[in-house]
Protein backbone atom coordinates (compact mmCIF):
# COMPACT_ATOMS: atom_id res chain seq x y z
CA UNK A 1 0.00 0.00 0.00
CA UNK A 2 1.28 3.37 -0.94
CA UNK A 3 0.47 6.64 0.59
CA UNK A 4 0.11 7.62 3.76
CA UNK A 5 -2.34 5.03 4.90
CA UNK A 6 0.31 2.76 3.99
CA UNK A 7 3.09 4.61 5.94
CA UNK A 8 1.09 4.12 9.15
CA UNK A 9 0.17 0.71 8.55
CA UNK A 10 3.13 -0.48 8.09
CA UNK A 11 4.57 -0.56 11.96
CA UNK A 12 4.90 -3.90 13.20
CA UNK A 13 3.61 -4.82 16.39
CA UNK A 14 6.16 -4.69 18.92
CA UNK A 15 7.05 -1.02 17.85
CA UNK A 16 3.27 -0.01 18.13
CA UNK A 17 3.52 -1.58 21.63
CA UNK A 18 6.29 0.55 22.25
CA UNK A 19 4.71 3.81 21.02
CA UNK A 20 1.62 3.09 22.03
CA UNK A 21 2.61 2.47 25.71
CA UNK A 22 4.54 5.91 25.72
CA UNK A 23 1.83 7.93 24.98
CA UNK A 24 1.00 8.87 28.44
CA UNK A 25 4.41 10.48 28.83
CA UNK A 26 4.58 11.95 25.26
CA UNK A 27 5.17 15.86 26.47
CA UNK A 28 8.33 14.98 28.51
CA UNK A 29 9.64 13.14 25.16
CA UNK A 30 9.62 15.80 22.02
CA UNK A 31 12.65 17.28 21.10
CA UNK A 32 11.90 20.84 21.52
CA UNK A 33 13.61 21.59 17.78
CA UNK A 34 10.84 19.41 16.32
CA UNK A 35 8.23 20.56 18.27
CA UNK A 36 6.50 23.97 19.05
CA UNK A 37 3.80 24.61 21.77
CA UNK A 38 0.21 25.88 20.39
CA UNK A 39 -1.62 28.31 22.64
CA UNK A 40 -4.50 26.46 22.36
CA UNK A 41 -7.41 25.39 24.39
CA UNK A 42 -10.43 23.63 22.11
CA UNK A 43 -10.39 21.00 19.61
CA UNK A 44 -10.85 23.77 16.51
CA UNK A 45 -7.73 25.94 17.68
CA UNK A 46 -6.06 23.01 17.16
CA UNK A 47 -7.52 22.07 14.42
CA UNK A 48 -7.09 25.65 12.19
CA UNK A 49 -3.35 25.71 13.08
CA UNK A 50 -2.78 21.95 11.84
CA UNK A 51 -5.34 22.65 8.94
CA UNK A 52 -2.96 25.96 8.12
CA UNK A 53 0.48 23.51 8.20
CA UNK A 54 -0.93 20.96 5.55
CA UNK A 55 -2.86 18.55 7.59
CA UNK A 56 -4.94 16.80 5.20
CA UNK A 57 -8.54 16.47 6.07
CA UNK A 58 -8.12 12.73 7.72
CA UNK A 59 -5.60 11.48 10.38
CA UNK A 60 -4.71 8.54 11.66
CA UNK A 61 -4.50 8.17 15.32
CA UNK A 62 -2.15 6.42 17.76
CA UNK A 63 -3.53 6.39 21.58
CA UNK A 64 -3.05 4.26 24.70
CA UNK A 65 -6.79 4.44 24.83
CA UNK A 66 -7.97 1.12 22.66
CA UNK A 67 -11.17 2.40 21.57
CA UNK A 68 -9.29 5.44 19.89
CA UNK A 69 -5.91 3.88 18.79
CA UNK A 70 -5.28 2.59 15.29
CA UNK A 71 -8.58 4.71 13.21
CA UNK A 72 -8.46 6.67 10.50
CA UNK A 73 -10.69 9.89 11.32
CA UNK A 74 -11.62 13.40 10.06
CA UNK A 75 -9.10 16.25 11.34
CA UNK A 76 -11.51 17.55 13.83
CA UNK A 77 -12.74 14.08 14.86
CA UNK A 78 -9.13 12.95 15.85
CA UNK A 79 -8.66 15.87 17.60
CA UNK A 80 -11.61 15.75 19.71
CA UNK A 81 -11.33 12.58 20.62
CA UNK A 82 -7.35 13.10 21.46
CA UNK A 83 -8.96 15.77 23.81
CA UNK A 84 -11.50 13.55 25.17
CA UNK A 85 -9.04 10.35 25.97
CA UNK A 86 -6.74 12.79 28.05
CA UNK A 87 -5.03 11.60 30.31
CA UNK A 88 -4.20 8.15 28.53
CA UNK A 89 -2.20 10.05 25.78
CA UNK A 90 -2.91 10.40 21.78
CA UNK A 91 -0.98 11.27 18.61
CA UNK A 92 -3.05 12.71 15.39
CA UNK A 93 -0.49 11.81 12.75
CA UNK A 94 -1.69 14.26 10.14
CA UNK A 95 1.44 13.45 7.58
CA UNK A 96 3.63 10.82 8.25
CA UNK A 97 6.94 11.88 9.64
CA UNK A 98 6.34 15.63 9.20
CA UNK A 99 3.30 16.70 11.19
CA UNK A 100 1.60 15.37 14.12
CA UNK A 101 -0.85 16.67 17.05
CA UNK A 102 0.56 15.33 20.75
CA UNK A 103 -2.21 15.51 23.65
Amino acid sequence: MTGASGRHERMGRVSRWKVVGQLGHIGTDLEPKHSRIVDASRPSDIRDVLSGMGAPETSYVFSALSSLDGQFLPLADAISRAFDADPHGSVVSCVPGKLAFAK
